[in-house]
């Protein structure tokens, strides 16, 4: 799990620093920088997958620009300098991704780690590390060369120490940040931490109505796309083999209340979603997906997704008060926080909606509430907020009345 997330120089976030919980909400004029925020997180996550093309980038909720334009643009010499984003794992350390790009047509991203290996490095590794890089199409392999020679002649001149199964020694040697062997060696140490490798399947989630209404179709990314494509897919997968899973999910559906069951109807080749309506006679077969209303695709949705055990653990919702009443965004926020605490997964979410702040309750450590505005000079401020003190009869005032009188900050000013 992410503990702390620090972003420099991405878009408007020139330097923020966050201290991150298990469901992390964040609220906020429109043009705040929310969505920097977990678009940085994706970024990250795509280095990890080495897919930093713009077509990845896209399919998983970033909205990529011109190079230049994905730095922040408060001045001419940031437009120029690395991207920096800082990951703390919880029991996992910390590691720094910095992105760079040369801002030529056609260029790609390309990130550097920086970080503390979390373990010793054995012999075996170091010439498994560099036999790949020899193997591959990089104009650095001299650089690996002239390293690995370095690393032999402090060997060679280092005390021994003798320890089961063989021998230490430690050396110091220096090197170029950029130098293959070290990025290879990082990359293959990043692999043993199991919150980075999460970070591969990160998605910044932003399900759209005519996709679910589709829910028959499949998307590019599995088994949830961005904008809810695979949807019926999974629901098949978690019916034959999570069976729990889909009982859960239906048990937070009665949050409507005319909600009483769906199920799953095969007829030839194809599977369709049916409803059954609580105040329909008992005689009445379930009703077609397309009679149902278009909130109940968005919760179908986010159910399906923070339930399953095949969606990714780590995740981001924008906007999620889409389609949804506002009673209906408080109960939802309720139920996914704690789906989200029992399923052990960590939520990012946007929104606009005062609602949804009522259903978090932040006075549980592990749910975070951030307001996002801008400071005096454009730049994205981010501010977590504490829990609201108690009223005279003794319960708490609702976040969002404080949020609607201006006494969290994240209005527009207008």
């Amino acid at each position: 799990m992410l503990k702390t997330l620090r972003i420099r120089n991405y878009k408007s976030i020139v330097d923020s620093a966050i201290s991150l919980g298990r469901v992390n909400v964040f609220i906020g004029a429109n043009g705040a920088g929310k969505s920097n925020v977990l678009e940085a997180i994706s970024l990250v996550g795509a280095a990890r997958a080495d897919r930093l093309d713009n077509e990845f980038l896209s399919s998983r909720g970033l909205r990529v620009s011109r190079p230049e334009h994905m730095r922040s643009a408060f001045n001419d010499e940031g437009q120029n300098k690395p991207i920096l984003i800082s990951a703390k794992y919880q029991n996992e350390g910390t590691v720094t991704c910095e992105f760079n790009h040369n801002n030529e047509p056609y260029g790609r991203w390309e990130c550097y780690y920086h970080g503390r290996a979390p373990k010793e490095i054995s012999f075996t590794e170091l010439l498994q590390n560099y036999s790949k890089i020899q193997a591959s199409a990089t104009l650095k392999k001299k650089n690996s060369e002239e390293l690995l020679l370095s690393i032999f002649k402090k060997m060679k001149d280092a005390p021994f120490e003798k320890i089961d199964g063989g021998f230490r020694v430690k050396i110091s040697v220096e090197a170029d940040k950029e130098n293959p062997l070290i990025q290879s060696l990082l990359r293959s140490w990043l692999r043993l931490l199991p919150s980075h490798e999460a970070l591969a399947n990160f998605v910044v989630y932003s399900p759209e109505n005519s996709s679910l209404q589709l829910y028959q179709s499949e998307g590019q990314i599995e088994p949830l796309g961005r904008h809810g494509e695979g949807l019926l897919k999974l629901l098949e997968v978690m019916q034959r083999d999570f069976a729990d899973d889909i009982t859960e999910i239906k048990n937070d559906m009665r949050m409507l209340e005319w909600f009483d069951d769906f199920d799953l109807i095969q007829s030839n080749s194809s599977t369709t979603i049916a409803l059954k309506d609580t105040f329909f006679s008992i005689n009445t077969k379930y009703l077609e997906l397309s009679s149902a209303n278009e909130g109940f695709l968005y919760l179908l949705f986010y159910f399906s997704l923070v339930y399953s055990r095949l969606t990714p653990s780590i995740f981001a919702i924008d906007n999620v008060e889409t389609s949804l009443n506002p009673r209906l965004c408080q109960a939802l926020m309720t139920a996914m926080s704690k789906a989200a605490k029992r399923r052990r997964k960590q939520l990012f979410i946007t929104t606009h909606s005062p609602a949804v702040l009522d259903g978090l309750d932040i006075s549980d450590t592990a749910n975070r509430l951030f307001v996002v505005s801008r400071g005096p000079f454009g730049e994205t401020r981010i501010n977590q907020v504490s829990a609201p003190a108690l009223t005279d009869s003794g319960r708490p005032r609702k976040l969002s009345s404080y949020y609607l009188d201006g006494l969290l900050g994240g209005l527009a000013p207008i």
